[in-house]
């Protein structure tokens, strides 16, 4: 069984929320809008995942995170090929540096 461990990192300032726009070219859910995030490794907790997935998709070092999320999907099935996905989502308010597409 395939479990597909994602976290995702709402980064909202004022009234906006960022989105970053996948590759056409990604294998899953090319060409979407989408919250930036990734993969846990299997070393890493889901903080230290977004922490670091924030720092490499868009630039930004997260000033806070709450220790746990504010909604979680689960989908999929242990029956299908690609098997199940686990997602977190964080609201990340404070961060610094500016984002940007990386």
């Amino acid at each position: 069984m395939t479990v597909h461990h994602v976290v995702t990192g709402a980064l909202v300032r004022g009234d906006w929320l960022l989105l970053c726009h996948r590759s056409p070219s990604r294998r899953w859910y090319p060409n979407v809008w989408d919250l930036p995030g990734g993969h846990v490794d299997a070393d890493e907790s889901e903080l230290e995942a977004l922490r670091r997935e924030l720092r490499e998709e868009v630039g930004v070092d997260v000033a806070h995170i709450d220790d746990e999320p504010c909604a979680r999907i689960r989908g999929g099935s242990d029956d299908l090929p690609e098997g199940r996905l686990e997602q977190g989502i964080w609201v990340i308010r404070a961060w610094s540096g500016e984002p940007v597409n990386l």
